[in-house]
């Protein structure tokens, strides 16, 4: 049975920001880094979506910094936000934020490089393999594990605290999902094995129904649906079950997706 929410509903909109919160505290998931791995799986070539991102095997010039970060604010801000200067809308922790227009806002710099994000400027035909682009950074060949730095760049590389910056790093790595280029970025891989490495180990999926209630009610983008459900989801996102099930626990009946379908379902 397929469960449509019904949106618009303020108090079930904040039910679903106070339950994605607490699915972040218990699992410790990078919220922006997430939140810019589903805009990349939005705008990737090929999702009918712009502006779109090429992946490194496209001949299109990489996607610009300043636009990229532009699109993912836009998939994330929404109509009338509490402080009009404030209108994106952080997921996974409630805060809402200034867009990339604002000089001093950079929320998806550090979710977009080497040191703390999904950036990897390793050769082309490394990115290539899979198993190279979700193997754990500490064991990349490029990376000196004693200065957390990349031999080929001398740039920081999976320094996810920024403190210290020298000798192993206990923190699981990301996936090398985005490859900066002198102007702008391409997408490396969204595979499936990516998307579950992005969420941390031992982290539990995030429960899609809070998730698409955060996500579609108010959304600009969007243009403030009246319902969302699952395979309007997979449809906007062009996703395979695959990709889904990589990131999102899609079962009704667990805790946390049954606690915000209980205030705002239709069945059909």
């Amino acid at each position: 049975m397929a469960y449509q929410m019904i949106l618009g509903d303020e108090g079930a909109f904040q039910t679903a920001l106070r339950l994605l919160e607490s699915y972040k505290k218990t699992n410790k998931v990078r919220s922006p880094t997430l939140m810019l791995l589903l805009a990349l799986l939005y705008y990737r070539k090929g999702a009918g979506h712009a502006p779109e991102v090429p992946t490194i095997e496209d001949t299109e010039k990489p996607i610009k910094r300043k636009n990229l970060e532009l699109a993912v604010d836009d998939l994330f801000t929404k109509t009338d936000p509490p402080d009009p200067d404030r209108p994106v809308l952080m997921l996974l922790t409630g805060s809402w934020l200034k867009d990339s227009r604002h000089p001093e806002q950079n929320t998806w710099r550090n979710p977009m490089d080497t040191q703390a994000g999904l950036g990897c400027v390793a050769p082309e035909q490394d990115l290539r393999i899979i198993e190279y682009a979700v193997a754990e950074r500490s064991s990349c060949p490029h990376r000196e594990e004693a200065s957390r730095k990349c031999k080929l760049s001398g740039s920081a590389c999976h320094n996810p605290t920024k403190k210290g910056g020298f000798g192993p790093t206990k923190v699981p790595s990301l996936p090398k999902a985005l490859k900066p280029y002198e102007r702008g970025f391409k997408i490396i891989t969204l595979h499936p094995s990516a998307l579950a490495m992005a969420l941390g180990k031992g982290a539990e999926k995030i429960p899609i129904f809070p998730f698409l209630y955060a996500l579609y009610h108010r959304s600009r983008l969007f243009g403030e649906p009246q319902t969302a459900d699952l395979d309007r989801f997979t449809s906007d996102f062009f996703l395979d079950d695959s990709a889904t099930s990589a990131l999102f626990d899609t079962d009704p009946s667990s805790a946390l997706n049954r606690q915000l379908l209980l205030c705002c379902i239709t069945k059909h």
